[in-house]
């Protein structure tokens, strides 16, 4: 279980910045973040499928007699811990891609907005998803997948398939003078490899204070994450682990919802507070 627990991070400190440099010189028709989200959220969804239906493709593929009889945990356990790994990849240019292209299309004045509703967003969908996985699915919508883990793998497709479409189909992506200028100037592999290791201590001070406080909180979340999944699995009481892990979720959604909204209020006070000086300023001079 640590093992694939790490596929998240390693993806994320690997891929996602990867994948931002590679749509940052696409040029799709379709724009530079859509065809990664898109492509992100096909793979994320046959990866979902595929986890929840892993012990019926073991089976199939069981009754050609390829497999020998003693091997069917086995082999099911690898193929879920392969189908997990794709979609750990397949998130990084879903999650790249809309947070991309929130700062492309928001006008500056409304980004901490966006972001403080994104976050809002993300935090109901969590508790939303504790509290799905804490009914009985299977008594309600058995013919979606029988067991609770596929219902629960079909219902997160069909969100995930409907948001992506409805965010691809009505945000607008312009293409900027940058992109034209630099159709001729496209990095290979190995570069885009060599600027990602070398990138860290050319960004500024303050952007780098940024990342190590990402990294460092992110050291503090994963075991919490890794431990709190282990409990709800060992725990008899899986109703209480349940609760407690939905009232973690709701508390870390409605305080960060909070603090961002804070954050929103202080910053356009704040530009206020610097249009109000540059008037009076020019009204001195």
């Amino acid at each position: 279980m640590a093992l694939t627990w790490v596929a998240g991070p390693i993806c994320g400190a690997t891929l996602q910045p990867y994948f931002g440099i590679c749509s940052e010189q696409c040029r799709s028709r379709w724009g530079r973040r859509r065809p990664f989200i898109l492509w992100g959220g096909l793979i994320a969804i046959v990866s979902l499928l595929g986890l929840a239906w892993a012990e019926g493709i073991t089976a199939a593929v069981w009754k050609l007699g390829i497999l020998p009889e003693h091997s069917f945990v086995q082999i099911t356990a690898l193929i879920a811990v392969f189908f997990i790994f794709t979609l750990n990849v397949a998130i990084q240019p879903i999650q790249g891609g809309l947070r991309a292209l929130v700062v492309d299309v928001c006008p500056r004045e409304q980004l901490e907005l966006a972001n403080a509703w994104v976050g809002r967003l993300t935090s109901i969908s969590n508790v939303l998803s504790y509290l799905a996985a804490f009914e009985d699915l299977s008594r309600w919508i058995p013919w979606l997948g029988g067991s609770q883990f596929r219902i629960l793998c079909v219902l997160t497709s069909i969100t995930l398939i409907l948001s992506l479409m409805l965010t691809c189909l009505t945000v607008r992506e312009e293409r900027l003078r940058s992109d034209i200028e630099a159709d001729k100037e496209r990095e290979t592999v190995a570069e885009r490899l060599w600027y990602l290791c070398t990138a860290f201590p050319r960004l500024p001070r303050q952007v780098r204070r940024v990342c190590l406080v990402q990294f460092f909180s992110w050291m503090g979340w994963f075991p919490f994450l890794y431990y709190i999944t282990l409990y709800g699995f060992l725990s008899t009481r899986t109703g209480s682990s349940l609760i407690s892990s939905f009232a973690g979720t709701l508390e870390t959604s409605v305080s960060l919802s909070w603090f961002r909204e804070c954050y929103a209020k202080q910053a356009k006070q704040a530009q206020i507070s610097n249009a109000h000086m540059v008037q009076v300023t020019r009204r001195v001079v």
